[in-house]
């Protein structure tokens, strides 16, 4: 069930938003503004994993993913080895620890909602949300997710 994402002008320039929304707020408050993210997206109560592997919620996975991006970490296999040292990452993933291929593979299929989670989280991270277009909002969460496949798309080729 691949959920489809297409976003207009993902390709552009990052909208005056910080790379790492973190920087604002610290990375607790960003934490929290995901979990709220992901809740209010509705991330659907499945597993996922993949045959013979590990598996994790879909929540949780929608968690981690969400978080990664709005710091800034856009490759799977750089999200993956920061779930070792990072305290949020750890917290946020409830004991599961996924490697790049898991997160890959959760991000092919469940794009849609990571994108919508972040488009959340961007929104309110802005200073001015009252006065900018949630589209905005979406157009930086298409270009992270964009990043995000570039970045594993060029790990993998090397």
């Amino acid at each position: 069930m691949n959920e489809p994402v297409s976003f207009l002008g993902t390709h552009g320039p990052a909208l005056g938003f910080p790379e790492d929304l973190a920087e604002s707020n610290g990375a607790v408050r960003l934490m929290h503004a995901v979990l709220d993210a992901v809740t209010w997206v509705g991330a659907p109560l499945l597993p996922f994993g993949r045959t013979g592997g590990p598996s994790a919620g879909v929540p949780v996975l929608a968690t981690l993913y969400t978080f990664a991006l709005a710091r800034g970490w856009y490759c799977a296999d750089e999200i993956a080895a920061r779930m070792e040292s990072d305290g949020c990452l750890r917290y946020l993933g409830r004991g599961v620890q996924p490697d790049a291929g898991m997160l890959r593979s959760f991000r092919r299929r469940h794009g849609g909602t990571i994108a919508r989670a972040l488009a959340r989280v961007v929104a309110t991270s802005s200073i001015a949300t009252e006065s900018v277009d949630i589209s905005v909002h979406l157009i930086e969460a298409g270009r992270r997710l964009q990043a995000a496949i570039e970045a594993d798309s060029y790990a993998l080729d090397l």
